[in-house]
């Protein structure tokens, strides 16, 4: 993962280059899964399933009130199809990005944590919403990283 900005990233296993979804979860139904193919860089990628599938990372150790970098790279494996990157559950409205390109694109997303939140869920899904197309999708390598911008 490339930081738009020089800081740590919060998020563990960005890249998904463990081999495993851990410490990610199912999202959205049960079809994403960890592969050895289709990377930007490195080994590994996130694939989703046929239908809506995501994966999200709960991140903490976050400051209250603090300004973020939620940074993912996303890609369709279809014209046509469309994958979003996004945050949500950091005491503010979700926000995301999606992309319906065939070629790895960089998602960034600048968002405040509210008052008391200290924690956010950083994700990347494919949902029947976004896509009418229901086909695999390779929705990044270096999914997500979270870098404090302020």
């Amino acid at each position: 993962m490339e930081a738009l900005c020089s800081a740590t990233n919060t998020v563990t296993n960005p890249g998904f280059e463990a081999g495993a979804l851990t410490p990610w979860a199912q999202s959205t139904g049960t079809a994403s899964s960890v592969v050895a193919s289709n990377a930007r860089s490195g080994t590994y990628a996130l694939q989703t399933g046929v239908s809506a599938s995501g994966a999200i990372q709960t991140v903490g150790g976050l400051t209250s009130s603090g300004t973020y970098l939620l940074a993912g790279w996303a890609k369709a494996a279809t014209a046509g199809e469309e994958v979003a990157v996004g945050m949500k559950s950091f005491g503010g409205t979700e926000t995301y990005l999606k992309t319906s390109t065939t070629s790895y694109a960089q998602q960034p997303i600048f968002f405040t944590t509210g008052a008391t939140a200290t924690s956010a869920g950083a994700n990347c899904y494919k949902n029947r919403l976004l896509s009418r197309i229901l086909r695999r999708l390779h929705p990044d390598q270096a999914l997500l990283t979270v870098v404090d911008a302020s």
